[in-house]
């Protein structure tokens, strides 16, 4: 079966929010989207690079913060948003609350164009809504805005919004 039949066989893509078994592989993944997935940089560089970032993710401070979502195919992460909770500040008649902040997305290059990225986006979304979160916030490359409109995301300035709920 190639890969595309094994992207669209639902089940074979398991989406979820990411453990702490899986921060090596969300750093990899960090060092492919900013690096542009190009392969001649230092070994040493990128293992230097994953290790701290992967423990960045350990950190108790980070943890109560971020949000790494991730889609799983044969045990190895192809995809990852990560999402930071953002406290609103308390109003007369809203004393709680939060946004979100959307950031580190990316699809493995060999995954990208089968509805991966949308499908995740997908399942951002609903736990953001479980959450109460009042909206999501991206400020997407300009060859991504389109994918974000297309969920609904609104131009405001240079970044994108989502709406969530009425109490934004």
């Amino acid at each position: 079966m190639g890969k595309l039949e094994k992207c669209q066989a639902g089940d074979l893509v398991r989406f979820r929010l990411a453990n702490p078994d899986d921060f090596n592989q969300i750093a990899e993944l960090r060092w492919g989207l900013k690096t542009g997935d190009m392969a001649d940089f230092d070994q040493e560089e990128r293992g230097r690079f994953v290790a701290f970032f992967a423990d960045w993710l350990l950190r108790s401070e980070n943890r109560s913060i971020h949000f790494h979502w991730v889609a799983e195919h044969g045990g190895r992460l192809i995809a990852v948003m990560s999402v930071r909770k953002i406290q609103m500040l308390l109003s007369p008649r809203k004393w709680k609350g939060c946004w979100a902040y959307l950031a580190n997305v990316y699809t493995c290059p060999d995954f990208r164009g089968y509805g991966v990225d949308a499908d995740l986006l997908f399942e951002v979304t609903r736990w953001a809504k479980h959450e109460n979160i009042a909206g999501m916030i991206v400020w997407p490359r300009p060859n991504k805005a389109q994918f974000y409109e297309s969920a609904g995301f609104e131009k405001q300035g240079s970044r994108l919004v989502l709406r969530l709920s009425d109490n934004c």
